[in-house]
């Protein structure tokens, strides 16, 4: 068997939780579900007054925090009377003194399948950090559209834009909903989007100065020119204003500006100059045109923080800078005297930590670079098994990842031999006869191996490390797509097991770790194809000397030019890639 196909299969066996369609079959639950405790929480409406209640339903911890349904009455009446209904989840963290001193963060999400899965990821990891949030669902969403699906609100003009006055008239009932928890300061209320969720963002900053902190994710103003774009996202509204007469549409037009966000500009430029506005965008994105975003940013007063080189679909690769940038931005709020509490023993919190840590450290290993002069640090022997093969192929390997750009792999690989490539003080990689190839001239220390890597190729990487990396921030991801348990503390170890919920791609993987949660053996069988990987050594911002990345001794070494070096290294790369990366 090739070796590029070996990394595909073993890249498939870490992977797979991962690469599961989002219609995967629940597995039966392996216990009855404890008791629904549900609490009557009486609220009064922060702009009318008007009383009503919240049914706060308990549904226990999970993941270090709180978690919560919840239902109320929305201010607005329509015809659909299940849309009348407000429902969302709610996160509270644990150890939380009832001082009135924490923040309180309401999540609106985007347009999406309706998984919800990316807002119930950020208000957890809120939460984890000391912040009480919440998401509710959007009108027409969820179970709000009677089961007619979105398209109710697309019904007619008048549906539509009193679903559009339901959004804020909703996220201000949220709001009422946060501040009765006796954590929560009624000064320190945020608010956060991404793309739909985005747009809903900026008209709560201007129907609710409650709202005192937002971040605007994938976020634009001016609705005429995104709803041009004619996207996926916005297709309806731009049909729906096309099969308009030239008079409706004007006056569509002019209702819409309404809710643009350009229109609540001024509320969130005084949320800028307070240091308390973020926005965050793509500068390649397809749907919220980079303009959009630049002329709602200039009618703010506020810089953007542009990821390069993505679209809106491709962002996700940057799914851990921009969790770890929304983090910062709302714990800024919470009191110096905050301690996290100490990690959760019950064995399901442990289960999932125990999963972030192993998904995370992988992130690390395949691009999260260490402080200068240290190193992440892998090493073991991978043994594979295919069907219908009886004879297992093995290979050892030894890697390291450094900071600015530099690594090394060596190794004994089927096939190929031993192998020693990496990225020192120049580029280097061995050939046969003890031979050593040193990428030392001409020579530019701004050159990068990553120039040189195809981009959309680099970009599928980008993928799968940021997708590792959201499971590590927040392993509870992967419930959608398995069933995670760990055993009991087994001598000097821990077991996790992780199956497939999926009838069609069967798989499991076991991870064994040591008492102090490090890794030391991944075995796996997915769909016939077995796997097993031993560890040696599983070291993150490991410290390590000068020449830790500098080619082996005692070869005889040949001068080549640098970008040739780092072409021959990209080369084996794009290999690597082609085989590896998810294929469309």
């Amino acid at each position: 068997m090739h070796c590029a196909a070996l990394f595909r299969r073993f890249a498939a066996l870490g992977l797979f939780v991962l690469l599961l369609p989002l219609g995967a079959q629940e597995a039966p639950p392996a216990k009855p579900p404890p008791p629904v405790v549900t609490t009557e929480v009486a609220l009064r409406d922060g702009r009318s007054g008007e009383a009503f209640s919240c049914a706060l339903v308990a549904k226990g911890e999970q993941d270090g925090c709180l978690a919560y349904d919840f239902r109320f009455p929305s201010s607005v009446v329509t015809e659909v009377a299940a849309n009348n209904t407000v429902t969302g989840e709610l996160f509270r963290p644990l150890g939380v003194p009832a001082t009135r001193e924490y923040p309180g963060v309401v999540i609106f999400h985007i347009i999406g399948p309706g998984s919800f899965q990316f807002e119930r990821m950020v208000c957890k990891l809120l939460a984890q950090n000391g912040i009480t949030a919440l998401f509710f669902h959007l009108p027409y969403y969820a179970g709000r559209n009677g089961g007619q699906g979105r398209s109710a609100m697309m019904a007619s003009p008048e549906r539509f834009f009193k679903a559009l006055a339901q959004c804020p008239a909703d996220a201000l009932r949220a709001v009422d909903l946060l501040q009765s928890f006796p954590e929560v300061d009624p000064q320190k209320i945020g608010a956060a989007g991404v793309s739909l969720g985005a747009i809903m963002t900026a008209n709560a900053c201007g129907h609710d100065p409650r709202i005192q902190r937002a971040m605007l994710i994938l976020g634009g103003g001016n609705l005429p020119a995104i709803i041009d774009t004619n996207v996926r996202e916005t297709r309806d509204l731009y049909r729906f204003l096309e099969q308009s007469t030239p008079e409706n549409r004007e006056q569509l037009l002019a209702e819409l500006r309404r809710y643009d966000p350009l229109t609540h500009a001024p509320a969130m430029a005084k949320l800028a100059a307070a240091g308390k506005f973020a926005m965050i965008n793509a500068a390649a994105d397809n749907v919220i045109p980079p303009a959009c975003s630049q002329e709602l940013a200039a009618a703010v007063g506020c810089d953007i923080r542009w990821f390069p080189g993505v679209d809106h679909y491709t962002v996700v690769s940057q799914l851990p800078e921009m969790l770890l940038a929304l983090q910062q931005f709302f714990v800024q709020d919470r009191p110096a005297s905050w301690v996290q509490p100490a990690a959760a023993k019950g064995v399901e919190n442990l289960s999932m930590r125990l999963l972030g840590r192993v998904f995370g450290g992988m992130s690390s290993f395949l691009g999260v670079p260490p402080a200068a002069g240290r190193a992440h640090v892998l090493k073991g022997t991978l043994t594979m098994a295919t069907p219908g093969q009886s004879t297992k192929q093995q290979f050892r390997f030894s890697y390291a990842l450094g900071s600015s750009g530099r690594f090394r792999l060596e190794g004994e690989f089927p096939k190929i031999g031993p192998l020693a490539i990496g990225v020192g003080s120049y580029p280097w990689l061995t050939g046969a006869k003890d031979t050593l190839f040193v990428g030392s001239l001409n020579a530019d220390p701004q050159r990068r191996l990553s120039t040189f890597i195809e981009p959309q190729l680099l970009l599928q990487y980008e993928m799968i490390r940021g997708s590792l990396a959201g499971v590590g921030m927040a392993p509870d991801l992967a419930r959608q797509y398995c069933t995670v348990t760990a055993m009991p503390a087994l001598g000097d170890k821990y077991v996790l097991s992780v199956k497939s919920k999926q009838r069609s791609v069967p798989g499991e993987m076991l991870i064994s770790y040591k008492r102090d949660e490090t890794p030391f053996n991944i075995a796996a069988d997915i769909m016939g194809f077995a796997g097993t990987l031993d560890i040696n050594e599983w070291k993150i911002n490991h410290e390590v000397g000068d020449d830790f990345f500098e080619p082996p001794p005692g070869r005889a070494a040949q001068a080549v030019e640098q970008r040739d070096a780092l072409m021959m290294l990209a080369s084996m790369g794009n290999r690597l890639l082609e085989e590896i990366a998810p294929q469309k």
